[in-house]
C-alpha cells in the first residue's frame, strides 16, 4: 500500500511539473519527457543525438 502511494505521489509532482512549465510556454518534446521523466526508472541505452548507436 505504501508503494502505491509513492508511486502515485511522484506521478502527482510530475504532472504539476509539467503543467507549470505548460503554463510558461514550455511543452517537452516527446522525447524530451522520456528521458526526463520516465528514463529515470528505466534501465534502456539511449542512442547518442547524432544517430550514433
Amino acid at each position: 500500500m505504501l508503494l502505491q502511494h509513492m508511486l502515485w505521489q511522484e506521478g502527482y509532482h510530475v504532472g504539476q511539473i509539467k503543467l507549470a512549465l505548460k503554463a510558461m510556454g514550455y511543452v517537452m518534446s516527446e522525447a524530451e519527457e522520456e528521458r526526463a521523466i520516465w528514463g529515470l526508472w528505466r534501465h534502456e541505452a539511449w542512442p547518442s543525438e547524432s544517430g550514433d548507436q
